[in-house]
C-alpha cells in the first residue's frame, strides 16, 4: 500500500539510478574507441493506482556504437550496472534484447562498384565523414558477404525517416534501379 511503503520493495529508486547511470555510459567507459550513444526510450513504474506502491518496472534503452566491440562493451556494462543496482535494492532483474544490429563494414571492392555505377549514371556522390547513427540490418549481410551500403538522396529538405511527415519520394526509385543495374553489369560482364 502507498501509505505503508516500508512494507514493500518499490523499484522507483532503482529505476532512477539505472537511468542516470546507463545514459552516461559513453562518457564514463574507458576503452570506447568510436562513436557510442545510450538513449533511454521508455520507462514505466507500477500501474495507475494512487493507493499502491509500484511492484514492477521496465526501463528500455537503445545502445548504439559504430564498432561492434564498443557496442559489446556498452551492453555488458549496462547489464552489470542494472544487475548491481537491482541486487542492492533487493529486486529481481531480467534483461532482454530486442534487436542487435552489427556494424556495416564496407568492402573497398564493393565501394568501387558503387562509385563506378554512380559515375556511369552521372550521379553526384557524397561521402559521409562518419557512419549514420541509426541502426541498419545491412551489417548482418556484410558479416557474411562482401558488400557496401549506399543511399539515394531524397533531397535536403525532405523529412527524415520516422517523421510523421515522411513520404517516400517515388521519383528516386528509377535512380536506385539504375544504380543496381550499373553494379550488376560490372559483375556480369
Amino acid at each position: 500500500h502507498a501509505a505503508e511503503p516500508e512494507n514493500g520493495i518499490s523499484p522507483a529508486q532503482a529505476v532512477a539510478e539505472i537511468i542516470q547511470q546507463i545514459k552516461v555510459l559513453p562518457d564514463t567507459i574507458e576503452g570506447l574507441e568510436g562513436f557510442s550513444l545510450v538513449t533511454i526510450v521508455h520507462a514505466k513504474i507500477g500501474e495507475r493506482a494512487f493507493g499502491t506502491t509500484p511492484g514492477q518496472a521496465v526501463v528500455m534503452a537503445t545502445l548504439r556504437a559504430h564498432r561492434d566491440k564498443d557496442l559489446e562493451l556498452l551492453d555488458s556494462t549496462a547489464r552489470e550496472i542494472s544487475q548491481e543496482i537491482s541486487n542492492r535494492h533487493q529486486l529481481e532483474c531480467t534483461i532482454q534484447e530486442t534487436e542487435v544490429f552489427s556494424s556495416t563494414i564496407n568492402s573497398p571492392d564493393c565501394v568501387k562498384l558503387i562509385e563506378n555505377s554512380a559515375e556511369a549514371n552521372g550521379y553526384n556522390k557524397k561521402y559521409l565523414d562518419e557512419p549514420f547513427r541509426w541502426s541498419e540490418d545491412f551489417g548482418l549481410f556484410s558479416q557474411a558477404f562482401e558488400g557496401a551500403m549506399f543511399g539515394l538522396g531524397a533531397g535536403e529538405n525532405a523529412p527524415a525517416l520516422h517523421n510523421p511527415d515522411y513520404d517516400f519520394p517515388d521519383e528516386i526509385m528509377e535512380n536506385g534501379v539504375k544504380m543496381f543495374e550499373g553494379i550488376i553489369k560490372q559483375l556480369v560482364y
